[in-house]
C-alpha cells in the first residue's frame, strides 16, 4: 500500500468524517483504532482527528515512526493532563 498521507480518527466508537473516499479507504489508509499503526504510518504524514485520550494515545504511538503528525480537534486537548504534556 502507498499513500501520501494517513488519517487516523480515534475513539471508543468510530465517528465517520464523511469525506470523499473515506469508506473506500477504511483499512487501507483510514483507521478507527489506536493500535498497530506502525506498518501504515511509517514515514507518512499522519493526521490524527481527536484530542481526547484516544487521540493522544494515537499521537504517542505514531510519532516515533511517522514523518510528521498533525492533530485536528474541535476544542483543543481534552484528555488526561499527563498525556497532553507527553505529546506537546
Amino acid at each position: 500500500m502507498t499513500a501520501r498521507a494517513v488519517i487516523l480518527a480515534t475513539g471508543m466508537t468510530p465517528n465517520r468524517l464523511g469525506v470523499l473516499g473515506e469508506a473506500e479507504l477504511i483499512g487501507n489508509g483510514v483507521s478507527y483504532f489506536a493500535d498497530n499503526y506502525g506498518p501504515t504510518t511509517h514515514d507518512k504524514n499522519v493526521l490524527v482527528v481527536g484530542g481526547d485520550n484516544s487521540g493522544l494515545q494515537a499521537v504517542q504511538e505514531v510519532a516515533p515512526v511517522a514523518a510528521r503528525v498533525h492533530v485536528l480537534t474541535r476544542g483543543g486537548w481534552t484528555g488526561d493532563p499527563d498525556r497532553i504534556t507527553a505529546v506537546q
